[in-house]
């Protein structure tokens, strides 16, 4: 999945960086955001791994890390660029656990809903709920 951040953004970052996010959701429990940089030549991950540990409980795993968009595959960044991914990748860490915590009073309170009402534009949450269907016992 793809999502271009909209102008609703703050200033600073729809003026000075374009913000591509790519989503890559593998199985129930483990998503990737990558998301270019290519004003400041780099590229930034975020992962998230959620593994159920008993009712209502789920363990949440995130990590976060930063290289330079030319040789995102490179280890041997120059110290000043390693010091602005390490800052970047902490950046989003502390974001992501922020946005964490503010979406945990919403999900503590959500309930399944077995044929919720979507919108046209939400055609991929039916498909994934359909595909995740075979890893749930059918009563």
């Amino acid at each position: 999945m793809r999502l271009r951040l909209g102008p609703d953004r703050p200033p600073v970052l729809r003026q000075r960086i374009r913000a591509d996010h790519a989503f890559l959701m593998a199985g129930l429990g483990y998503l990737r955001v990558e998301l270019p940089l290519p004003s400041l030549g780099l590229v930034s991950y975020l992962w998230a791994m959620h593994t159920p540990t008993g009712p209502r409980r789920t363990h949440m795993l995130l990590a976060t890390a930063c290289a330079d968009l030319s040789r995102p595959d490179a280890t041997g960044a120059s110290l000043p660029r390693h010091g602005l991914h390490r800052a970047l990748a902490r950046t989003m860490l502390r974001t992501a656990v922020r946005a964490v915590r503010q979406d945990l009073r919403i999900w503590n309170t959500e309930r399944y809903e077995p044929r919720p009402r979507l919108a046209a534009s939400d055609e991929g949450i039916g498909l994934f709920r359909h595909w995740a269907r075979q890893f749930y016992p059918s009563s």
